[in-house]
C-alpha cells in the first residue's frame, strides 16, 4: 500500500464503483503510449518497478505483460483495460503490432492465448498510420469474454475498406495459434 501511495497508481474500483458493481465498463477505448522500459526507468523509475514486481492478492503478477523482456508500457495498458471491462464489454486500442512476434509481448501473448478474448486484429505492417511518429501498429479489438476465433486483416496500405470479415482466410481459431 505504501508502493502504491507513493507511484500513486489509479484505483479504478474505488473511483469507478457503481461501473464495477454492474460487471465493469462496457466499453474501453484508447492509444496506451508506447515507450520502452528502459527509457520510462530513467524518468519514472518506481512506476517501472510497480509494474515489475505488483503482485495480485494471490500472489499472481499483477501484470504478465512485464514478466518478459524489457517490455513496452502499453503491454501493461492492454492488460489493465481487458481488467476493465464486463463479460459483455469491447475494447479497441491503437497499438504497435510488434508484441505479437517480439520476445518481450511473450507474456501478453500467453494471456491473450489462454483467455481468448482477442476478437479483431487489423494490422497496417510497414504503414505509417500517424505523421509526427513511425511506428508499426495494429486496431486491436477485445471482447469481454472469450471467442472461438481471431479475425484478422492485413492492411499494407492502409485501405481499410477491402476487409473482409467474413472470409475464411480471416478466421484463425485459438487453437491454431503458435505461442
Amino acid at each position: 500500500e505504501e508502493e502504491r501511495e507513493r507511484i500513486n497508481a489509479f484505483d479504478w474500483k474505488e473511483a469507478f464503483p457503481e461501473i464495477f458493481d454492474q460487471g465493469g465498463f462496457d466499453c474501453v477505448i484508447g492509444n496506451p503510449p508506447y515507450v520502452k522500459l528502459q527509457n520510462f526507468r530513467r524518468v519514472q523509475a518506481s512506476v517501472a518497478e510497480y509494474l515489475l514486481e505488483a503482485r495480485r492478492a494471490d500472489g499472481a503478477p499483477l501484470y504478465a505483460s512485464t514478466r518478459t523482456g524489457n517490455f513496452d508500457l502499453y503491454l501493461p495498458f492492454i492488460e489493465k483495460g481487458l481488467d476493465l471491462l464486463r463479460p459483455d464489454g469491447r475494447m479497441g486500442y491503437i497499438a504497435p503490432n510488434v508484441w505479437m512476434m517480439n520476445e518481450y509481448g511473450r507474456g501478453l501473448r500467453a494471456v491473450v492465448k489462454r483467455n481468448r478474448r482477442l476478437d479483431r486484429w487489423v494490422d497496417f505492417k510497414s504503414f505509417q498510420v500517424f505523421d509526427e511518429a513511425i511506428t508499426y501498429t495494429a486496431l486491436q479489438f477485445f471482447r469481454g469474454r472469450s471467442v472461438d476465433a481471431l479475425r484478422c486483416s492485413f492492411i499494407p496500405d492502409g485501405d481499410m475498406s477491402r476487409i473482409e470479415w467474413q472470409s475464411p482466410d480471416a478466421r484463425i481459431s485459438y487453437e491454431e495459434l503458435p505461442e
